[in-house]
């Protein structure tokens, strides 16, 4: 119940201050996007630890369902310490599908922020990352995408994305 209730807590003030932030560029022709994420395949390229600081750096494919319906390519890194478990999460990636039932198309995304428990995730530490995408090309040309990614872990973990998306004239 408790992990349901940070995630509504969560998922309602990401919405609300990405609102708020779109509401300075296009407004009205801002809409909300939002569903669910999962990791199709996430390979290891390199790890570094040094003074209890441990760096990974990933490659991988992480399927999108909903409003934005399709595939991110990218790669990404956690710094984190060993001792807490916590640390940062920072990536690049290339999403390829729809968006808001759109043409198919590509757009370069860009994201960055938390983690908790990397290494052994305990029921409710979250992962939360912002994430800005424009840059697009064919059906997502002119989109300028602006949101965030929730994971909260459990035995069945919850991911989703919420963000707001307009298209430029």
């Amino acid at each position: 119940m408790r992990l349901v209730i940070v995630a509504v807590v969560a998922s309602t003030l990401i919405l609300s201050g990405i609102a708020s932030m779109a509401s300075s560029a296009s407004a009205s022709q801002a809409e909300s996007v939002s569903g669910t994420w999962g990791s199709a395949v996430l390979t290891s390229t390199d790890v570094t630890n040094q003074g209890g600081i441990t760096t990974r750096i990933y490659v991988g494919t992480y399927k999108f369902f909903g409003d934005m319906a399709g595939t991110h390519e990218g790669e990404f890194s956690w710094i984190f310490n060993s001792r807490t478990g916590k640390g940062t999460i920072h990536g690049f990636s290339t999403f390829t599908g729809t968006v808001l039932g759109s043409a198919p198309g590509q757009i370069t995304c860009v994201y960055s922020g938390t983690v908790e428990d990397v290494d052994k995730p305990v029921v409710g530490s979250t992962w939360a990352q912002k994430f800005t995408c424009d840059r697009g090309t064919e059906g997502l040309a002119g989109l300028y995408i602006h949101g965030a990614y929730i994971r909260i872990a459990g035995s069945l973990p919850i991911r989703t994305f919420s963000a707001m998306a307009h298209f430029e004239s």
